[in-house]
C-alpha cells in the first residue's frame, strides 16, 4: 500500500463564471476543496495579532547559560504554551501597575486602623481628599470634621468624617479596600510570579526564530487573503484552493479548459494540510478503520497500514489463542460485514481466522486441550496454551522483535542520524548475549556472540552520544545526550515488558475457558448444555475486549508513537452526493 501523490491547486476566475465552474468541479469530483469563499481574513487577522504579540514579548527575553529548554513539541503546542505564558506576563504586569497606582494614591495617607463599628456608631463615613489651603478653609466653613494626615508642599492629605450623610462641595474619594501593607504584599507576590513567568519565557526563547518564520508565513497568507477578499467584494474575481490526485491532473485541466482562469498546480510542501488517499489492498482495507480511529496517517510519511494489519492479527491471535474463539470472531466479523459494517467486519474475519489457526496449532478449542481432553495420543505443535513458561518466553521474543522492527522503520525514514540507531544496536546486543547463553550453543560461537554484544553496546552508546534525542533543543547537546543515555535503555526495557502483557492475557483467557469446562463436567447434561454456550460466549466477549484494547495500545502507543506521525485529513473530493 502507498499514499497516492497529490497536487496542490489554486484557482482564480471571474465571479461571473463561479456557478458554472463549481458545477464542473461538482460533476468531475476530482478536487478536495479547502475553502469556497476567501473571506476568512478576520480569523487570520486575530491569529496574526496574537502571533505578533507573542513575538513582541519573546524578543525581550534571551536564553541564559543555565536554562534547559522544554522538550521539543509540535509548533501548534509550542504556540499554545508560549501564548499562555505571554498572557500571564501581560496580566501580571498590568496587575502590578494597578497595585502600584493604588499604592501611590493612598501611601501618603499612611495606615488606617479605624474601627468601622466606631464610625457606624456615630453615623459617620470616612472619605479622603487631597486639598489646598483654600480647600481647608472651605471644610472649616462647611463645618466638616477632618484630620490633616500628611502635608506635602502646598498639598494637604486629609481624612474627612461626614456625619448623617453630610455632603461637601470638594472632590473626595473612598479609603482603600485593603491596608497599605496588604497592597505591598500583593505587589511582592505578583513580582515573584512574574519572575517565574520570565524564567519560563527565557527557556522558550530558543523557539523565537521558528515562531518568527511561522509568523512571516501567516502574514504573507494574510496579505493574499486580503487581496482575494478585495477582489471578491468588487465582484470581479473569486478563488478556491485544494488538492487533486496527481494522476488526475490532466483530466482536471481539461474539464476547465473552456474557462478564462488562473490555475496554479504545484507539489505540496511540508506544513500543507494535504489530504490522504491510500492505494488500498483488499487485505488491509478494513484495517484503515483502526488506523483512522487512533493516529491516522500523514501525507508526508510512508503508509504502514499493511504492517499495522499484520501486527493487529498477530497480537489479536495471541490474545485469544483458542481455535473455538477464533471461529466465533470470524463469524462475528462475517455478520458485521452482512450488516454493512464491512471494514470492521473484515478486521474481525482476518483476525478471527488467524486466531483459529494459531489456536489449532497450540491445541486448544474452547478450553479443551489436545493430548489431554481431545486426541489424547497427539501433542500440539506449540505448547503456548498449556505451558506458562513457553508463553512467557514467546511474549518476550515478540517484544524484542517488535522493538527491533520499530527502530528499523524509524531508521529507514529518518536515516542513521537518529537515536533509533543506538536503540537498534542495544536490542541486537541483548539478543546476541541471550543466544550465547543457550545450553546447546557451541563454546566458540558463544564467545564470539558475547564479544559481539559488548561491541554492539559500545556502538549504541557512541550512537546515542553522536545522535541524541533532541529533547531539550538543538543547542543543548550535553543535556540531550544525558537524557538519551537514560531514556534509551529504560525505554527499550519498558516497551519490551509492555508487550509481555500478551502472556498474561493469553493465559487468563485459556484458564477461564478451562475453569468453565471443569464446572460443566460437574453439571448434569441438560444444565451443562445450557450453561456451556452462555459461559463460553461471556469469556469470548471478555477476550474480545482485551483483544481490542491491548492490541491497539501496543500498536499505537508502543509502536506507533515512534513510527507514525499521524493525521486524520483524508481525501474527500467535492462532488454531487445525491
Amino acid at each position: 500500500m502507498t499514499v497516492l501523490a497529490m497536487r496542490k491547486v489554486s484557482l482564480l476566475a471571474r465571479c461571473a463564471d463561479q456557478d458554472s465552474i463549481m458545477q464542473v468541479l461538482q460533476k468531475n469530483g476530482l478536487m478536495h476543496i479547502l475553502d469556497l469563499n476567501p473571506d476568512k481574513h478576520i480569523v487570520c487577522k486575530e491569529e496574526l495579532e496574537r502571533l505578533n504579540n507573542i513575538l513582541e514579548v519573546m524578543k525581550i527575553f534571551k536564553a541564559r547559560s543555565y536554562d534547559i529548554p522544554p522538550k521539543n513539541i509540535s509548533l501548534s503546542n509550542t504556540l499554545e504554551e508560549v501564548f499562555v505564558l505571554v498572557q500571564e506576563y501581560e496580566e501580571l504586569n498590568k496587575n502590578i501597575d494597578n497595585l502600584q497606582n493604588i499604592l501611590d494614591k493612598y501611601a501618603p495617607f499612611g495606615q488606617f486602623n479605624l474601627d468601622t463599628s466606631l464610625l457606624n456608631s456615630i453615623k459617620a463615613s470616612l472619605k479622603l481628599g487631597v486639598f489646598s489651603k483654600e480647600d481647608i478653609a472651605t471644610l472649616v466653613k462647611e463645618q466638616i470634621a477632618f484630620e490633616i494626615i500628611h502635608k506635602q508642599e502646598n498639598q494637604f492629605y486629609v481624612a474627612l468624617f461626614l456625619q448623617n450623610n453630610k455632603k461637601t462641595s470638594l472632590n473626595c474619594f473612598d479609603p482603600p479596600e485593603l491596608s497599605i501593607k496588604e497592597y505591598k504584599n500583593q505587589i511582592v507576590e505578583s513580582r515573584q510570579k512574574l519572575e517565574l513567568v520570565k524564567s519560563n519565557l527565557c527557556r522558550w526563547s530558543y523557539q523565537y526564530s521558528t515562531i518568527e518564520k511561522y509568523v512571516k508565513e501567516v502574514r504573507e497568507n494574510y496579505d493574499r487573503l486580503l487581496e482575494s477578499q478585495k477582489a471578491y467584494e468588487e465582484d470581479k474575481l473569486f478563488g478556491i484552493s485544494g488538492f487533486i490526485l496527481k494522476s488526475c491532473e490532466k483530466e482536471f485541466k481539461n474539464s476547465l479548459a473552456k474557462y478564462t482562469l488562473a490555475l496554479q498546480i504545484e507539489e505540496p510542501k511540508a506544513g500543507d494540510n494535504v489530504p490522504v488517499l491510500l492505494n488500498t489492498t483488499f487485505f488491509a482495507k478494513g484495517f484503515q478503520t483502526i488506523l483512522r480511529s487512533f493516529s491516522g496517517i500523514s501525507y508526508f510519511e510512508k503508509d504502514k497500514t499493511s504492517l499495522i494489519s499484520i501486527l493487529f492479527m498477530f497480537f489479536g491471535g495471541l490474545c485469544l489463542m483458542d481455535a473455538g474463539y477464533g471461529v466465533l470472531l470470524f463469524i462475528l466479523g462475517y455478520v458485521l460485514a452482512l450488516k454493512n459494517q464491512v471494514n470492521i467486519g473484515q478486521v474481525f474475519m482476518w483476525t478471527g481466522g488467524f486466531s483459529a489457526i494459531l489456536g489449532a496449532l497450540c491445541g486448544q478449542v474452547f478450553g479443551l486441550l489436545v493430548s489431554k481432553d481431545i486426541f489424547i495420543h497427539h501433542t500440539p505443535i506449540f505448547d503456548l496454551a498449556t505451558d506458562p513458561l513457553s508463553c512467557f518466553k514467546f511474549s518476550l521474543i515478540v517484544g524484542v522483535f517488535i522493538m527491533m522492527l520499530c527502530n528499523l522503520v524509524v531508521l529507514m525514514e529518518a536515516g542513521i542520524k537518529s537515536n533509533a540507531l543506538g536503540n537498534f544496536f542495544v536490542i541486537l546486543a541483548g539478543v546476541c548475549f541471550a543466544v550465547s547463553s543457550l545450553d546447546f550453543m557451541d563454546e566458540n560461537l558463544s564467545f564470539i556472540l558475547q564479544n559481539s554484544s559488548y561491541g554492539l553496546i559500545a556502538l549504541s552508546v557512541l550512537s546515542w552520544i553522536l545522535f541524541p534525542d533532541q529533547a531539550f533543543g538543538e543547542n543543548k547537546h550535553i543535556a540531550n545526550v544525558l537524557w538519551t543515555l537514560y531514556s534509551g535503555p529504560v525505554g527499550i526495557i519498558q516497551d519490551i515488558l509492555s508487550h509481555m502483557r500478551l502472556f498474561g492475557i493469553a493465559l487468563s483467557g485459556s484458564i477461564l475457558a478451562m475453569v468453565i469446562n471443569k464446572i460443566i463436567s460437574l453439571m448434569p447434561f441438560l444444565l451443562a448444555s445450557i450453561f456451556a454456550p452462555i459461559a463460553h460466549f461471556a469469556v469470548f466477549l471478555l477476550a474480545l475486549l482485551s483483544l481490542y484494547i491491548h492490541t491497539n495500545r501496543l500498536i499505537f502507543l508502543e509502536f506507533g508513537t515512534k513510527c507514525i506521525k499521524g493525521g486524520n485529513n483524508y481525501f474527500n473530493p467535492f462532488f454531487r452526493r445525491i
